[in-house]
């Protein structure tokens, strides 16, 4: 037999065939162990889940409301609690804001970060929650939470369930006990999610039924009621419908000549790996609307990754969930296209258009069905296809029914007539009007919660402040009559890490009121203590007549307010603390940097206080060229490509971002950029290629520390980087959105009018007046810095140490 060369075609392709079979068969192995492995680690998580879910519902939750029981109710306390959501979300927060403005009720908050926290987190929130609702009288909800219904509920503690939606159009709850959607009944049954009602708010009696059904709840009971939905009545207020229109154009401003179609669809799937809809062909609309229309989008808000509008329909599609709400766009739009959403009742208070978007429809009725039959319900145009809808809205003038939509409004939203949140407060409180108080000005202070710390929540502060006072008013108590020593200083809790390395350097000693048995002694013995925070130790003692408290503010620009003139403040939603340890009670004076600057701090302190025209110590650091020196080192030890060149520093308070490429590509060779981002979450990472120019150094410095070393600041409308000008040195304000960014801001003066610097919106312009910084104009610079800044010139503490002994003669 000849032998046949390894190269020969027919044995090539027989290893080939060989090879391949071997490959494939391995490959099938390793593909079904990598499948039984995910399996077997998903199923083990469940499991796991489900044992975790199974201590905390059945023995930890109703352990530890037991024990906080014990307690008797507070009659004023009122707990609002979000389930998924880090803030209070748009269904609670007209009756947040009526309660908050109008009575005087103790509200405390809690987020429990359902599906959106580690577990432990999630426990710990859980634990506070039901421990705060224990003594809490009312209780306000809008989401189902099987955290709530696992409390064995006391009868004093009303739970009020305002939901998050109208009508009742998708099935919900033990409605989908059958469906793909929804948990069996035994599951449901387990664990219940809507329990422990006291109320629940409908928006007509028409739809009582179905949450009677979804929820589990006996009707005989009468616990579901049409009261209307609290979230609808600010769409009978004519002051945010006129701001809702303004706000729409103002961040759409080619909507303002043509008419809105909002876009709104719900989502698909389970809320976890919530998906939404990607049928709508922007293209179409474009081309047979885009002359007339724009079109904006909102995804729901549990969708993570929507699909983003193409570049070249920029002018005409904008996804506006991150910018506007829906209550915005609801009220501002002239069409509606939704699918199952029920925000479909909402609109329909506006008399206006409705699209029914439901090419799926058959597929999400298998999922998750409907309380009434769909074709029935809709007072719209049911469409499958673009095509359709596009064809209704050219003939929209001949085509729409206005009395079908004025009949689904009657049947579906009767009882929502801008009057619910009142009717819901005179149903569940007990004699609301023995807790009305004076408001003479309406403000929405649904903003000023933060998300509860999952280490210390307000109602565990509250009995920290209150224990904090009782022994240290016991420890004062028998050491104030102890020898005062003259023209002794110490600093107290001192936040600012500039002013605490200034204050070692002079011999001032620092004392945190963490250590009662040290602070109290060094209290009651000083004559002067310094602050740079409210101190709840100080406010809740009566400290004698001759210790002065001087309070150093949080920076030395008046921007941001910090005390009494604060909504946090005004809103009362601290009130328990300040009850107990009244807000800067104990501050006898306050540093500022100018005359100007020091009348708007005495704004702050809700009483007269001495003014030190001192300047401001954090200030300090931007004269003092040793602790230059040492920062630059630090920074040219870590980074040594960046020594030779000047330096701009950026500082960033509200996340936003800068354009490192921007900045590298026309400032590299003559400036290098040193980043600091004040939340550490929002630092960003510079690409390699950057490296020898920009860092974001936002782990090693504070704000005013790298504004030390800096030729140049910039940075988005903030204390530290107007601060910085009290160096001569220049400045620019840089922030995306001017309006948006001056809206979420409590200022101490008028920023447009009073600080006499440009802001940029664009880096680019930013970047040309970098290249000719030789010609910046000081004018309107120069005239802040002399008004609010003027005593800053490195000497602040020096001018301090030296005024403190005038305090005592004089008062």
């Amino acid at each position: 037999m000849a032998y046949k060369s390894k190269t020969d075609p027919a044995l090539q392709a027989l290893q080939t065939e060989n090879t391949s079979a071997v490959f494939s068969l391995k490959r099938s192995i390793l593909t079904h162990f990598q499948d039984f492995t995910k399996d077997f680690q998903s199923n083990m998580h469940h499991k796991g889940y489900r044992r975790f879910m199974d201590k905390l519902m059945d023995k930890e939750i109703p352990k530890a409301y037991r024990e906080a029981a014990k307690a008797p109710v507070d009659e004023k306390k009122v707990v609002f609690v979000e389930v998924r959501h880090p803030q209070i979300t748009n269904s609670m927060q007209v009756m947040f804001d009526e309660l908050a403005n109008n009575y005087d009720y103790n509200i405390h908050t809690h987020f429990l970060l359902t599906n959106g926290t580690i577990r432990a987190d999630f426990r710990k929130r859980c634990l506070d929650a039901v421990k705060d609702i224990a003594t809490a009288k009312y209780v306000f909800m809008n989401e189902a939470s099987n955290t709530m219904s696992a409390m064995p509920l006391r009868p004093e503690t009303k739970i009020i369930q305002l939901w998050h939606g109208c009508g009742a159009f998708k099935k919900f709850g033990f409605s989908t006990a059958d469906l793909i959607f929804g948990a069996s009944k035994d599951e449901q049954l387990k664990h219940p999610f809507n329990k422990n009602y006291s109320l629940v708010t409908v928006s007509s009696p028409e739809v009582i039924w179905a949450y009677n059904e979804a929820m589990n709840i006996d009707e005989s009971k009468g616990i579901v009621q049409a009261t209307g939905s609290s979230r609808t009545d600010i769409f009978y207020n004519k002051e945010f419908l006129k701001e809702a229109k303004e706000h729409v154009y103002e961040l759409v401003p080619q909507a303002k000549d043509k008419k809105i179609i909002l876009y709104a669809p719900t989502f698909r799937g389970r809320v976890a790996k919530a998906e939404t809809p990607d049928m709508l062909n922007i293209k179409m609309f474009y081309e047979a609307l885009g002359d007339e229309y724009v079109l904006l989008i909102k995804h729901h808000p549990v969708v993570k990754n929507p699909p983003a509008v193409p570049e070249e329909y920029k002018n005409f599609a904008m996804d506006v969930g991150n910018i506007l709400s829906i209550e915005e766009l609801l009220s501002t739009a002239d069409i509606c296209i939704s699918d199952y959403s029920s925000l479909v009742f909402e609109y329909s208070l506006f008399e206006k258009p409705l699209i029914f978007f439901a090419y799926d429809l058959d597929e999400y009725f298998d999922w998750r069905g409907f309380y009434y039959d769909y074709y029935e319900l809709a007072p719209g145009l049911i469409a499958k296809t673009n095509f359709e809808m596009i064809d209704y809205i050219k003939h929209i003038d001949e085509r729409f029914d206005k009395k079908a939509i004025q009949d689904f409004r009657y049947k579906f939203m009767r009882s929502c007539d801008g009057h619910a949140t009142q009717r819901i407060i005179d149903t569940v409180f007990e004699n609301p009007e023995a807790h009305r108080k004076e408001c003479k000005n309406f403000e929405h202070f649904y903003t000023v919660p933060k998300v509860e710390s999952s280490k210390t929540p307000y109602f565990k502060r509250v009995e920290n402040v209150k224990k904090q006072k009782k022994n240290a008013t016991k420890l004062y108590d028998g050491v104030k009559n102890s020898e005062l020593e003259k023209g002794s200083v110490i600093a107290l809790d001192i936040k600012s890490k500039e002013v605490k390395t200034l204050a070692k350097a002079n011999g001032i000693k620092l004392v945190k009121s963490s250590n009662l048995d040290e602070a109290i002694p060094a209290i009651a013995q000083s004559e002067y203590i310094i602050i740079d925070k409210p101190s709840t130790l100080l406010d809740g003692i009566e400290l004698r007549e001759e210790t002065k408290v001087i309070y150093l503010p949080p920076n030395a620009f008046p921007l941001k307010t910090f005390g009494c003139d604060t909504k946090g403040y005004r809103s009362g939603l601290r009130r328990e603390i300040y009850e107990t340890a009244p807000l800067f009670k104990s501050v006898s004076a306050v540093t500022a940097p100018s005359e100007a600057t020091g009348e708007l701090f005495k704004k702050e302190f809700g009483k007269d206080v001495k003014v030190l025209n001192i300047g401001d110590i954090k200030t300090d650091i931007f004269f003092d060229e040793a602790n230059k020196k040492k920062i630059l080192d630090k920074i040219y030890e870590t980074n040594p490509k960046l020594k030779g060149r000047k330096i701009i520093v950026y500082i960033s308070t509200n996340g936003e971002a800068i354009d490192d490429s921007a900045m590298y590509e026309y400032l590299y060779k003559d400036y290098v950029l040193l980043k600091c981002y004040t939340n550490l979450n929002n630092a960003t990472e510079t690409l390699i290629y950057y490296s020898d120019s920009i860092v974001d150094v936002s782990n090693m410095f504070k704000p005013y520390e790298l504004l030390s070393v800096a030729d140049i600041a910039i940075g988005n409308i903030n204390a530290p980087v107007l601060s910085f000008m009290s160096t001569g040195k220049p400045v620019f304000l840089y922030t995306k959105n001017t309006n948006k960014a001056l809206s979420e801001m409590e200022t101490l003066v008028d920023v447009k009018e009073d600080i006499k610097l440009p802001i940029y919106n664009d880096i680019e312009d930013v970047i040309k007046q970098i290249l000719n910084i030789e010609n910046y104009d000081y004018s309107g610079y120069n005239q802040t810095k002399d008004k609010y800044l003027a005593n800053c010139n490195g000497k602040s503490l020096e001018n301090l140490l030296n005024q403190l002994k005038y305090i005592n003669k004089q008062s």
